[in-house]
């Protein structure tokens, strides 16, 4: 990706498809009533997993060339 905000717009798109769908299926497969609260906990911490998994695989990769620039020249 080649910024931090698209990367972040694709993963809460991907997101709400899974909570979706993760809905959908609890309530027509499963038959669980919405007032249980594990149905909440269980679409809530699997949005969160998998938000974080695909920002973690899309936002671009920093360089780390703090060490370089901190450093003072040597002189020879």
């Amino acid at each position: 990706m080649k910024t931090k905000f698209l990367a972040g717009l694709i993963a809460t798109l991907i997101a709400i498809v899974v909570v979706v769908g993760l809905a959908v299926f609890m309530v027509l497969v499963l038959e669980v009533e919405a007032s249980k609260n594990w149905f909440t906990y269980t679409a809530a911490f699997v949005t969160i997993a998998v938000w974080l998994g695909v920002y973690n695989k899309l936002k671009p990769k920093e360089e780390d060339n703090s060490e370089d620039n901190s450093l003072p020249p040597k002189d020879a």
